[in-house]
């Protein structure tokens, strides 16, 4: 089996145990590192190239020490699984050390959202809606406004399941999805719509400022009603 393959399915596996443990930064660093070294004209050049990069120079020696023990042993079709598996956790561990690149690159990411950009647009949308929604007589929520919460809770609510943040992600799609349901069944004129959403923005608010227990519990609760609108007009 030729060089170029076997770190083919070298970077493919240690990739997989990387997303398998939740590292999807390393999974994405070790993902770039892969195209760098597999697209130079030889495996040689592409490994001297990581070699140079300080910080990546013990990962190259790593991958040069696989190749040789390959070759020494003539693995015509495949490498030995437990020298496969040895070498995935021990280069898993160094790149797990370089946590700080592997977000820079992450961060670098086409179409990567900032989770603390989305929260803030998500908490001023809110805001904007309770403000508009706020006169008496109640008018109704402001179309273009409620546009606008629909739109920033699906960018939180995408950039929170990126970051791992499982109730901000729930209390996203929740606001999303009531957005979407007061929408749908012609509600924007209800006056329970608009106490619901403005609790919401209340709620974020509270678990933005304080971090307390009671508000992340407030904020579980809101975005149980959000989920769940039939509790709010049945």
């Amino acid at each position: 089996m030729e060089s170029r393959a076997l770190l083919g399915d070298l970077f493919k596996g240690l990739e997989q145990y990387l997303r398998e443990r939740e590292r999807d930064a390393e999974a994405a660093l070790v993902e770039r590192i892969g195209e760098m070294v597999l697209r130079a004209p030889s495996v040689g050049t592409g490994l001297d190239g990581l070699h140079r990069v300080k910080q990546l120079s013990p990962f190259s020696l790593r991958l040069m020490w696989y190749l040789h023990r390959a070759s020494l042993h003539r693995f015509d079709d495949h490498i030995d699984q437990e020298v496969f598996d040895d070498q995935v956790a021990r280069l898993a561990t160094m790149v797990v050390s370089l946590r700080p690149e592997a977000e820079r690159l992450r961060r670098a990411q086409p179409g990567y959202i900032d989770p603390g950009d989305a929260l803030r647009r998500l908490n001023e949308s809110l805001g904007e809606l309770t403000r508009t929604s706020g006169d008496a007589p109640f008018r109704g929520l402001d179309a273009g406004a409620l546009a606008r919460v629909t739109h920033d809770a699906a960018l939180m609510w995408q950039a929170a399941l990126a970051e791992r943040k499982r109730e901000l992600a729930a209390f996203a799609e929740g606001v999303s999805k009531f957005c979407n349901f007061v929408v749908e069944r012609r509600m924007v004129h209800d006056l329970r719509s608009a106490r619901l959403l403005v609790n919401a923005h209340f709620a974020l608010q509270s678990a933005l400022e304080t971090a307390g227990a009671d508000a992340f519990d407030a904020l579980r609760q809101t975005t149980h009603l959000l989920n769940n609108p039939e509790t709010v007009f049945g």
